[in-house]
């Protein structure tokens, strides 16, 4: 009576665990939803909104400040430690709060939606999406999208110099490249970290939290990733 009594308990509670896992864990990526993509790149553990104050390098907010006050504020700012001369007409002509995507790219579930988006139902059978998915990446690749091009130096040894991944009880990971990909009238920034190489373990689950962070021209953008979050199958996924 006991034992049938703990079979039934045991079976509720993996009905259970089974019904609150999510659709990545419940469904091959193959058979994900549009709905169900869209979600995963917008709001899940590997990809999370952040809402940004637009602010001048001396920490005024811009949409607390008037037009001209704000388009004027700093002349002579520091940006990555190095000084740069700005006039007027460079500063971002933006007064409301800026809603900023931070993705890991090279995360196997956000390459595996990307690639259902690229290749649709052929994605289990094409052999280009079978090499973008088995690629094995050197850095952990972190991307911001829907950047106003007006908040990004030109250069990119700036934007890459203001990177940094923060990893807790760990030593900080410095971005070693950036990029920047257009995208109508904005842009998307990708960062390379370099992973360790030579079989030196890397970000692991015994880190905890790690965190973004990314100073460009008149904003700072940081987000906070809890890691017991981003296990995959089983294995944790950056």
């Amino acid at each position: 009576m006991k034992a049938r009594r703990f079979m039934v308990v045991l079976v509720a509670l993996l009905g259970a665990k089974l019904l609150a896992a999510d659709f990545w864990e419940k469904k091959r990526f193959p058979d994900w939803s549009a709905k169900e993509i869209r979600k995963l790149l917008t709001d899940s553990p590997w990809a999370r909104p952040v809402l940004v104050p637009l602010e001048t390098l001396h920490g005024q907010q811009a949409a607390s400040m008037p037009h001209k006050q704000a388009k004027g504020a700093c002349h002579q700012c520091s940006v990555g430690g190095t000084p740069v001369q700005l006039q007027s007409s460079d500063m971002p002509e933006l007064a409301r709060p800026l809603t900023v995507t931070v993705r890991w790219h090279s995360a196997l579930p956000l390459k595996q939606a990307l690639a259902k988006l690229l290749f649709g139902d052929e994605v289990s059978t094409s052999a280009a999406a079978a090499e973008l998915l088995s690629r094995e990446d050197d850095s952990y690749v972190v991307g911001l999208s829907s950047l106003p091009r007006q908040v990004l130096p030109e250069d990119l040894e700036s934007i890459k110099a203001g990177a940094v991944l923060k990893v807790r009880n760990g030593p900080s990971i410095p971005a070693r490249e950036a990029r920047v990909r257009p995208e109508g009238d904005m842009v998307n920034l990708l960062l390379f970290f370099p992973k360790p190489q030579g079989g030196t373990p890397g970000i692991t689950l015994e880190h905890r939290e790690i965190e973004l962070g990314v100073k460009l021209f008149a904003i700072e953008i940081k987000r906070k990733f809890k890691l017991s979050e981003m296990v995959y199958q089983g294995k944790l996924e950056l």
